[in-house]
């Protein structure tokens, strides 16, 4: 899983887990979470490994209902005012790739149906041809909705719904896997080629906010910062300390303990994509082999995810 193990614990074992789910038939995958977990990172990751093609993203939220039949299927010359030459949609551009479907609860009903019949049986038509078309291509679709309370409600077809949730990831909130905070911080920092030092103050605050944004907000927070010296409570914006009692409350707040283990966990996994042995490990950590095993165990941390090659 070489250029997937950068990623956070949990993303990374979502990412494992859906490659197994999906390996052999790639049939749709459905992946849900709050705003900003990193929906679009997975599937991203999900393509890179799986498909040679194209990788084709379409954000379902804020587009103009008259729009969406267009953009996805594209249209004939003359079909309609404005159509002035033959435009492939993204379905086809998506043909030997994937298609990423982002916030599929908001795609208009009408759509849903064509949606549907080109995953049943890889046909499709431009707006104004009567030719038909094919495509291929695995699709993922994301979303922060309740898709189940939309079918209920007649905002989401039935028979999309069931061929959507067979397979399905969900993303939690950042505020539920702290260890995945320092990793991807450090990626997101490696990226924009800065390197401050984070003291122990700093370390407190990122375990303790509750990351309403998710890493969306953490890749934010990344970019303000500055490229070197020390990171301090001055470096932080104010609603990470006052604003909202969002430092320190109870859905952020994490007890020392966690915070060490979370603390440990960056550490062992900074030193296992570096390429680090267990023995190192266990050296630096002044343990057994078999007693740094089971410290691996209980953090979560698979060496193996980590191998080259």
């Amino acid at each position: 899983m070489t250029g997937v193990v950068v990623l956070g614990t949990f993303l990374r074992r979502c990412i494992l887990r859906a490659l197994e789910q999906v390996r052999d038939v790639l049939a749709p995958l459905l992946i849900t979470g709050e705003t900003g977990t990193g929906k679009e990172v997975l599937a991203k990751a999900l393509h890179e490994k799986l498909r040679p093609g194209e990788f084709v993203h379409f954000d379902c939220a804020g587009l103009p209902e008259p729009l969406f039949e267009s953009e996805l299927f594209g249209y004939k010359k003359g079909s309609f005012t404005g159509a002035y030459s033959d435009k492939r949609g993204l379905v086809e551009l998506a043909d030997g790739g994937t298609l990423f479907l982002d916030e599929i609860g908001d795609l208009p009903l009408h759509v849903q149906s064509k949606l549907l019949r080109v995953l049943q049986d890889g046909r499709f038509r431009r707006i104004g041809e009567v030719k038909e078309r094919k495509s291929s291509f695995f699709l993922i679709a994301a979303t922060n909705s309740d898709l189940c309370s939309l079918v209920e409600v007649g905002k989401f077809r039935k028979d999309l719904y069931f061929r959507l949730k067979g397979r399905r990831v969900d993303l939690p909130p950042l505020r539920e896997t702290p260890g995945d905070i320092l990793p991807l911080l450090f990626k997101f920092l490696s990226e924009m080629e800065k390197s401050p030092e984070i003291t122990a103050e700093a370390l407190g605050i990122l375990l303790s906010y509750s990351w309403p944004g998710n890493v969306r907000e953490l890749r934010h927070f990344a970019s303000i910062l500055p490229g070197e010296g020390e990171l301090n409570s001055r470096n932080f914006p104010y609603d990470f300390l006052e604003g909202g009692g969002r430092y320190g409350d109870s859905r952020g707040h994490l007890t020392l303990k966690k915070r060490l283990e979370a603390i440990e966990k960056s550490m062992i996994e900074d030193m296992l994509r570096k390429g680090a042995t267990i023995k190192e490990i266990s050296r630096e950590l002044e343990k057994s082999e078999v007693q740094t095993r089971r410290i691996l165990k209980k953090l979560g941390i698979d060496p193996k995810a980590y191998r080259k090659g």
